[in-house]
């Protein structure tokens, strides 16, 4: 049951996602500590076959978010990076997807054509966003997991800097079109069920991948 305080719009898209998914953001960010010696090569290595795992699962709701908010599609290289670290198989040449054009934005409160981006993805524009959100905000916070990583002189992992290289600039973009996204809809409440939906679907892969025991 969504709390009416914490509606979309009288807090804003982000703040409510933030708000109703804390609980599953600390249990993952135990999961992960409890479970991953991320300063360790074997740790560092079970963390990244974890987001293989979560990407293979959620690639296209991520690529559908991310255009949706007219940034670059990157799940098709960050699962290629994630592949040759953990010796997974080979990768495959990802399928042609449609581009926005560089530098154009859209209006404010109008969402860009959704015929452009049919079938990236089975669900609904806001499950879409709902489990983007977890993964555009897990980059924000990989600069603590690279230094982790710098202090233990290990190397560090392709897949953190593709995953941090441009993570201050798509961060506030996506913020934003969460919000728009959610101005734009008459049924706010079906909306923020289904955008909540997608983001505890993410954090409830992660818990139960870090949870697993080998």
């Amino acid at each position: 049951m969504i709390n009416p305080e914490q509606l979309p719009e009288r807090r804003g898209a982000k703040a409510f996602l933030r708000a109703e998914t804390a609980g599953l953001h600390a249990r993952a960010e135990a999961a992960f500590e409890a479970n991953y010696a991320l300063a360790a090569p074997q740790g560092i290595q079970r963390f990244l076959t974890c987001m293989l795992g979560a990407y293979r699962r959620f690639g296209a709701e991520c690529d559908r978010g991310s255009q949706l908010a007219c940034i670059e599609c990157r799940s098709a290289e960050l699962i290629d990076a994630l592949r040759r670290e953990v010796g997974s198989e080979p990768a495959r040449e990802p399928a042609s997807e449609p581009r926005w054009e560089p530098g154009i934005e859209p209006e404010v409160g109008r969402l860009p054509d959704m015929a452009a981006v049919a079938g990236l993805s089975a669900h609904s524009d806001a499950y879409s966003l709902g489990a983007a959100y977890v993964f555009e905000g897990s980059a924000m916070g990989a600069a603590i997991l690279k230094k982790k990583i710098d202090v233990a002189g290990l190397p560090l992992p392709r897949y953190l800097s593709l995953l941090t290289q441009s993570s201050a600039s798509r961060w506030p973009r996506f913020a934003k079109t969460l919000d728009v996204h959610m101005e734009a809809q008459v049924n706010v409440n079906l909306q923020a069920d289904q955008m909540l939906t997608g983001a505890v679907d993410v954090f409830t892969h992660l818990i139960n991948d870090a949870e697993r025991q080998e």
